[in-house]
Order: structure tokens, then C-alpha cells, then sequence
């Protein structure tokens, strides 16, 4: 049945993560709210399907250890709300050798934040976490950060509890429906200003085209992964450095005793050094608890149980998620994937080719025998790369009617705005980009998470409904006009102090408390020249065996 000539307040467009986070928060709001998807909701074909995905406290990035709080404040407010949890804790291992810079990068985030960790060197690593295999002389050059509160969040569950939240909240939600075209409404009676719109008003500014019918809003959130870009593109006329990439991941079975859900408890606060807590879980488990199991319970130098979530820093980039769904199964995968510029037309089949060549002599020489040497089990997913790998949370004018005046006057101010390298144009920090955004019809976009951002799933839904709404002080347009955003020491604040080396991370998330998105998420960090053009996306190619990898690094991925 189509749709008709409906109206909502805010239509979101994609029901992954991010979109089902963002029309729950909406709708928590008071907001009407149409959540759209183009194929079945919980499909398989983008980046939030699956069994595990990795939260962590642990990043070389200073203001992402800084946003985690907040992160797991927001997913435990949700599954409080919901009445269950899709996050199973496990603890966390981050391990290389001393000499990694990112490693050294964690440690010094987890300080300045106060995250509970220890940091394990050498024999204590080892001694820990004895299912590791490390070469031998390795001890002084060997180091580990763990933090017992890592853990893995179920993903599939994960946006269907937001989408249940969502619709509880009166959301609705509507699949195998395509958004063709997003555009201002030509009546200037109709298309009113953002001011309108945020106090209350009813008028409609943005007409979307569907697959089913069009329908009428006062605001659109994009969060549409792999295809944002292109859809992007043809609402605003401009090319965002959104690269899709098709990345696979990998399941390898586990020799030894213990099951899937054998003891998960016991085994995870036992690798953080608590036997009091490992007693006290192995009795939960015993009387019914979530890892209850009829297994016999024993926890061998092999057993899946035992192996913890873990982060390699080192080459190759790898990360491992212990056994939860599949018995005796353990996903260790590259943090990599193939270019794929089309994601409706991408090979249907996981690459193995990475897998054989690059994991098995990686698992043999950390596992040895105890880890099969053909993944029993591949599945593909896809990440949405930005250049920098931070995420691109903003508002964007659209490119027609009233949009496209305020996509020139948004040209003129690109100019003028920090560049993609660090460098700032002569009038860079005059006024607030969001300043000049907000007085058009403009869409919010949330974009561009690199494969490391399923974890904020909830903080950008508060980030985009931010956007949507205004500031906390009742302006509009949603970003800081902090510069600097090509290096977080000496960056400039508004007040013309620098701020010191290590402290933006705290001034980060004071921001997004306020409802005010910080502008390193600003689609305009990739703009150079005085022309609007936006940088190419370029992560580093690593050649691979007979193909290429792109590999996105150690810094914010996982």
C-alpha cells in the first residue's frame, strides 16, 4: 500500500544501528517519526546484522575514551527501558608490543579518563591470559591493557530493541521501502524556516520520495551506511568521502573442553584477576543464570571460554571476539575490507582470500593447535570509511529551492573553514558553520563510521535528534565552531585559548551533553580549496597476497 501524502515531524531514513537509534530518541522527544528501510528490517546487507560487535572504553583516541561513558550510560538506560540486554560483558584484552604507538595511545586515554584497566607486561601477560602464545625472548617487549568492562553487543538484538523502543515510543516503521529523492518543498508558504520547525511548527519543509509513495516532513535524519553516499549526493549535490567497503568475517573453531556458554562469567572475571567475583558468577551460572550450561564447566588453555575479546596491535590489525552464539566458536577477523563501490551489486559470497592467507599463520603462531586452520564459518559485512575514519554527524542544505541558496552561502563559508589538513582559512572560527546552516532546509546526516561504530549507536541517535532539534539553548544548526580539527593539541577554542594536548577529549563530550555536536563530525573538515570540493576518500592500501586490502589501521577501528 503506498503512502500517500503523509506527514511526520522527522522521516529517518535506514534502520540499521544509527537510524533505529535515532527515531527512538526522536520519539522519546515528543517527535511524529517515519523509520524507513529499503529492504526487511534486521536484513543482513549492511553494517548492523550479525552476533557480536566489540564495546570498549580502550581507544588511542582521546575523545572517544572520552565519549564511552556516555556511550554505556545511553545502551544501559535503553535496555533498562527495553527489559533486557543485548550486551554480554567479557572484558577486554588490547595487547602488542611497547613500541606501538597506538598501544602507548590507549594507555595514556585510559589514564587521562580514569577507565579501569591494568596494565599486564610481559610474564604477568602471559601468566593472565596463558591461552596467548607470544615468541619466546618477547617478554620485555610485550605489553597488555585490560579493561574488565569491554564486552560484546549482540548487534541483530541490538537495533531490534531500539526499533521496539522506537515504536513504543509511537515511531513507525516501515520496510522494503526505497527513499528516492529527498527534497525542499517549492511552496515558500510551506518551507519555513528551521526556527519553525524547532519550536513546534507544523508546516512542512522536506518532501521524500519513496519507493511507495512520497511523504512530507519538517526534518530528515540520513543514517543509510553503504548508501548514503550516493543518496547524499542527489539530495545535496555534494560528494561526501564515503568509501564502502565489504569486509568478512571470520569464525574458527576452538579444540578443548567448554562449551559456547560454558562458564562465560567465571571466565571473564577470572581474567580480570577477581576470584571472588569468578565464584560468585560460576554460582549464578549454576542456578539458572544467563551462562548457564550443562557443559562440565572446565575452562582448558583452550577452550573458547578462556580466549578473551581482544585487540592486536600490531600487523596484522586483528580482533577477536570470544564464543558466545556458536559453540566452540571464536570470530577473529582483519579490521580491512575490499573496496565496494556498489552495494547493491557486490559479490555475494565472504572473501576468503584474507582469511587463509593473512589470519591462519597469525592464529597458528598465537593459538597454535588449538584453533582450526580453515574458519569454520565467514559472513560479510560492509564498513563506510571517512578518510580521517572519525564519523561524519552534521547538517547539510539540500541542493534545490531554498537549499541550494543556502548551499552556496555554505560554499562561500567552506572556504573559510578549517581544511582537511589542519590548516584554517582567514576566516575560520568567525561564526558557527551551524549558524549558517540552520537558516536553510537542510538534513542531518550520520555517516561514515569505519567499522568501529556500532558501540555509539545510542549517542549518535541523541546526536542527530540534537541536530534535529536544536541546541540545548533553544539555537539552531548543531555544530561547535571549534577549529583546528585536523589535530587535537594546541586546537583553538572559541575564545581564541589553546586548548592543551589531552583536553579535548573532556571538552567533547561537555559538548554533546549540551546537545551541541562537536565540529571534528563536520562533513566540512574534508573541504579544501575556496571552491567546496571535498577530499577523496583514501585509506592505505596494504597489498595482500594477489588482492588489496584496505586496511583502516589500529587507531579507531574495531
Amino acid at each position: 500500500m503506498g503512502m500517500g501524502m503523509e506527514h511526520y515531524d522527522v522521516v529517518v531514513v535506514g534502520a540499521g544501528i544509527m537510524g533505529s537509534c535515532a527515531a527512538y530518541e526522536l520519539a522519546k522527544r515528543g517527535r511524529s517519526v517515519l523509520l524507513l528501510e529499503q529492504f526487511d528490517l534486521l536484513h543482513r546487507r549492511g553494517s548492523s546484522h550479525g552476533e557480536s560487535r566489540i564495546i570498549r572504553r580502550t581507544y588511542p583516541e582521546d575523545h572517544y575514551t572520552a565519549l564511552m561513558p556516555l556511550a554505556y550510560a545511553l545502551w544501559e538506560s535503553a535496555s533498562n527501558e527495553a527489559g533486557y540486554s543485548p550486551l554480554t560483558v567479557t572484558g577486554g584484552l588490547d595487547f602488542g608490543p611497547r613500541t606501538n604507538s597506538d598501544l602507548a595511545a590507549v594507555l595514556a586515554s585510559c589514564c587521562n579518563h580514569g577507565v579501569p584497566h591494568q596494565l599486564l607486561e610481559g610474564a604477568a601477560l602471559r601468566e593472565r591470559f596463558p591461552m596467548l602464545d607470544f615468541p619466546d625472548g618477547s617478554d620485555s617487549d610485550l605489553v597488555g591493557v585490560f579493561c574488565p568492562d569491554a564486552g560484546v553487543l549482540h548487534a541483530t538484538k541490538s537495533v531490534a530493541m531500539f526499533q521496539q523502543l522506537a515504536a513504543r515510543h509511537g515511531a513507525a516503521l516501515r520496510d522494503k521501502t526505497a527513499v528516492t529523492a529527498i527534497e525542499p518543498l517549492q511552496d515558500k508558504e510551506a518551507a519555513t524556516g528551521v526556527d519553525d520547525c524547532v519550536d513546534g511548527g507544523d508546516a512542512a519543509r522536506i518532501h521524500v520520495v519513496t519507493s511507495k509513495g512520497s511523504v512530507t516532513c519538517n526534518d530528515c535524519v540520513v543514517a543509510a551506511g553503504a548508501w548514503a553516499g550516493k543518496l547524499l549526493e542527489r539530495a545535496t549535490g555534494r560528494k561526501l568521502p564515503l568509501e564502502p567497503l565489504r569486509t568478512t568475517v571470520a569464525y574458527w573453531r576452538v579444540a578443548g573442553e567448554g562449551g559456547a556458554d560454558a562458564d562465560c562469567a567465571p571466565a571473564a572475571a577470572a581474567a580480570a584477576g577477581d576470584s571472588a567475583a569468578a565464584g560468585n558468577a560460576a554460582t549464578a551460572a549454576s542456578d539458572g543464570g544467563a551462562c548457564s550450561s550443562s557443559s562440565s564447566g572446565s575452562t582448558s588453555k583452550g577452550s573458547s571460554t578462556t580466549i578473551p575479546l581482544f585487540i592486536n596491535y600490531d600487523e596484522p590489525y586483528v580482533y577477536g571476539i570470544p564464543s558466545l552464539e556458536f559453540p566452540d566458536l571464536i570470530k577473529v577477523s582483519l579490521h580491512s575490507g575490499l573496496p565496494c563501490p556498489d552495494p547493491d551489486n557486490r559479490p555475494s559470497l565472504p572473501d576468503a582470500h584474507a582469511a587463509r592467507t593473512v589470519l591462519v599463520p597469525w592464529l597458528q603462531a598465537r593459538f597454535g593447535n588449538r584453533v582450526t586452520t580453515e574458519p569454520v564459518m565467514m559472513e560479510s559485512c560492509l564498513y563506510t570509511m571517512t578518510p580521517d575514519q572519525d564519523f561524519i554527524i552534521d547538517r547539510i542544505p539540500l541542493a534545490s529551492g531554498k537549499g541550494e541558496q543556502v548551499a552556496e552561502e555554505s560554499q562561500e563559508r567552506d572556504a573559510k573553514l578549517v581544511l582537511g589538513d589542519g590548516e584554517q582559512g582567514d576566516g575560520a572560527g568567525e561564526e558557527s558553520p551551524g549558524e549558517v546552516v540552520g537558516r536553510g532546509v537542510n538534513i542531518v546526516v550520520a555517516a561514515g563510521f569505519s567499522g568501529h561504530g556500532f558501540k555509539f549507536g545510542p549517542l549518535v541517535g541523541k546526536m542527530a535528534a540534537d541536530l534535529v532539534m536544536g541546541h540545548a539553548d533553544g539555537t539552531t544548526g548543531g555544530v561547535s565552531s571549534i577549529s583546528g580539527i585536523g589535530g587535537f593539541s594546541g586546537v583553538k577554542l572559541d575564545d581564541g585559548e589553546e586548548n592543551e594536548a589531552g583536553n579535548l577529549g573532556s571538552d567533547v563530550l561537555e559538548m554533546v551533553k549540551c546537545g551541541v555536536v562537536p565540529s571534528l563530525f563536520s562533513y566540512r573538515r574534508f573541504l579544501k580549496g575556496g571552491q567546496g570540493n571535498l577530499k577523496a576518500c583514501g585509506p592505505q592500501v596494504r597489498p595482500v597476497g594477489d588482492g588489496k586490502l584496505l586496511m583502516g589501521g589500529t587507531g579507531t577501528g574495531y
